[in-house]
């Protein structure tokens, strides 16, 4: 049996990456593939392979001096599976993402309470009328 799930319809892989949907921001590229945004503008964390559970976080820098100083962060649980002149992806199990999450500058989700969301509901209302 085929242990390689690369040939996985996108509508399974969206589905698998919409479960991090309540800790963290994701959203859909310009071909509908599902991602987990970072802070980074050039960056990306997508599902690697999701029968061993791992997730894979595709990387842009700057320049290779930009790169070489982020390489020393990287924590010891993931793998580099592709590593080029300015780019970089790593490999790492769902399981250890929180390890991640300051490295990389994952985006949360923020936490708001019900006075919150009302306060921002009506801010949003005002808004759309004034337009």
């Amino acid at each position: 049996m085929d242990n390689n799930d690369r040939n996985i319809s996108d509508r399974i892989w969206n589905s698998y990456i919409h479960k991090f949907d309540g800790k963290y921001i994701t959203f859909s590229d310009e071909i509908g593939i599902c991602s987990i945004k970072l802070n980074r503008k050039l960056g990306f964390i997508q599902p690697y392979s999701i029968k061993k559970r791992q997730l894979v976080a595709v990387l842009t820098f700057r320049s290779g001096q930009h790169k070489t100083f982020f390489m020393k962060k990287i924590p010891t649980v993931g793998f580099i599976s592709q590593n080029g002149d300015s780019e970089l992806c790593i490999v790492f199990n769902e399981k250890d993402i929180k390890k991640f999450e300051n490295i990389l500058g994952i985006r949360k989700r923020r936490k708001l309470s019900d006075e919150q969301r009302k306060v921002l509901s009506n801010n949003m209302h005002k808004l759309r009328d004034a337009l």
